[in-house]
C-alpha cells in the first residue's frame, strides 16, 4: 500500500510497492535496496526489470547523457540510468525530475534510478509535465547509489539488479513528494 507524504517532516509508516534486488553474476542474491517509484513515467512490470545500473554522464542528467553500454555481454539486460539529484565535483547543474528522466529515456535507457549524492533521504518524484515519458523511474538512497556505482556492486563486475513491485518497508523513513530538485 502506497502512503503519500506531502510535507518534508512527515514520517511515512507502511510500505512502498517497489524494491531493488542486487544479484551477482552467478545469480545469487546479494542484497535488497529500498526505492520509491515516481508518480510519472512508465510502471514497473509485474515480472520486474532485470538490468544493469549505469552511472550517467553528466551525473545530474540535466543535459543530454551518454548512451548506455552496447557491449555484447550486457545484451540480455535492460539499462538503468543512475542519476544524481544534486551534483557534486563540478557538476552542479539543477533541473527537474522530468528533465532528468526524459534525458535518460532519450539516450536509450530503459529506466531511471535517481538519488541524492550525500543523503539517505527518499523522495517521491512527481512531474508537472510527464507527457511522453515512458520509462519507469525510482528514487534510492545515497548509500544505495554508492553501493551500485563503484563501491560494492558495480555492473562492470558482473552485478545486476531486478527492480520489482515487491513491497518494501519504509517504517520510520521520511519520504517527501517533490516536483523539482
Amino acid at each position: 500500500m502506497l502512503k503519500f507524504c506531502f510535507a518534508v517532516a512527515i514520517l511515512c509508516i507502511g510500505s512502498v510497492n517497489s524494491n531493488m534486488e542486487v544479484y551477482s553474476s552467478n545469480n545469487k542474491l546479494q542484497t535488497k535496496l529500498m526505492d520509491v517509484p515516481a508518480k510519472f513515467g512508465g510502471r514497473i512490470p509485474a515480472e520486474g526489470i532485470k538490468g544493469i545500473v549505469v552511472p550517467v554522464k553528466p551525473k545530474t542528467a540535466c543535459s543530454a547523457v551518454q548512451s548506455p553500454p552496447n557491449d555484447a555481454m550486457y545484451k540480455n539486460y535492460k539499462k538503468l540510468a543512475l542519476i544524481e539529484l544534486d551534483g557534486h565535483k563540478g557538476d552542479n547543474e539543477k533541473c527537474t525530475f522530468e528533465v532528468k528522466v526524459r534525458n535518460a529515456q532519450n539516450a536509450g535507457f530503459d529506466a531511471a534510478v535517481v538519488h541524492y549524492y550525500n543523503s539517505d533521504d527518499y523522495v517521491e518524484m512527481a512531474a508537472k509535465n510527464g507527457n511522453g515519458i515512458t520509462i519507469p523511474a525510482v528514487f534510492i538512497s545515497g548509500t544505495s547509489a554508492l553501493l551500485l556505482e563503484d563501491q560494492v556492486y558495480p555492473y562492470t563486475s558482473g552485478y545486476y539488479v531486478i527492480l520489482n513491485n515487491t513491497p518494501g518497508d519504509f517504517s520510520g523513513s521520511a519520504i517527501t513528494t517533490s516536483y523539482n530538485n
